[in-house]
């Protein structure tokens, strides 16, 4: 669980499925660098922006092999925006009542992570990262996620802020947690920032056995 560490890093961060794909992705391109650049960001929007532009700068190709090159594209920005979503929760979660927090396997459908409330009542968080915040986050988009959850309550994070009614309404209701584009941006001040971007070089670091410069200055051809 979250209170457990590798060094000074949470057990949970550093065992983020997101983080192991993004870290043997960086190590394999020669592209460490760019990935941790995506999180040195002065603002939330400049996150959003790097986020999209690294899939662009940087060939995704097979980044899930088999797949198409826009598949891959967006299995990129949906890690990037995983690593991101795990670090707000793990500093923030405590305002939206979640903790104890863990990842939950890369091929995984529907569910991205598991945590409990206050009282101990298991969680169930999907993470959607959305490019374009004011397009409708559709209903029906969450149904595969509300059957894995079972019987933990759910939790949307995601970075879109247009979200259909009908999910607002079970927001409302209490039967849906929903953290957006709206609240994100409330809770990314300076302090955050450096945190989010402290902590990724120190998990990319930790991953590889030693500290983010020196990972980043192997040579590829020695994995």
């Amino acid at each position: 669980m979250s209170d457990s560490t590798h060094g000074n890093l949470p057990t949970n961060i550093v065992k983020l499925s997101a983080f192991q794909y993004l870290y043997k992705f960086g190590k394999q391109h020669n592209c460490l660098d760019a990935l941790v650049n995506v999180f040195d960001a002065p603002t939330y929007s400049k996150l959003k922006s790097n986020i999209i532009k690294f899939t662009t700068d940087v060939d995704c190709t097979n980044y899930e092999f088999g797949k198409s090159l826009e598949d891959c594209q967006n299995k990129v920005k949906g890690d990037l925006a995983e690593v991101f979503f795990m670090h707000f929760l793990a500093k923030c979660g405590v305002h939206y009542n979640i903790m104890d927090l863990e990842g939950t396997k890369h091929d995984a459908i529907g569910v991205d992570y598991i945590g409990i409330d206050f009282a101990g009542k298991p969680l169930a968080i999907q993470a959607k990262f959305v490019s374009n915040p004011t397009e409708l986050f559709e209903s029906g988009r969450l149904e595969t996620f509300f059957m894995q959850a079972h019987s933990k309550h759910p939790v949307l994070i995601t970075t879109a802020q247009n979200i259909a009614g009908r999910y607002r309404r079970h927001q409302q209701e209490g039967k849906l947690t929903i953290i957006d584009d709206v609240e994100l941006k409330k809770w990314y001040g300076e302090g955050f920032r450096q945190y989010l971007l402290t902590q990724t070089k120190a998990t990319f670091g930790y991953i590889g056995g030693g500290s983010f410069r020196e990972q980043n200055n192997t040579p590829t051809d020695n994995q």
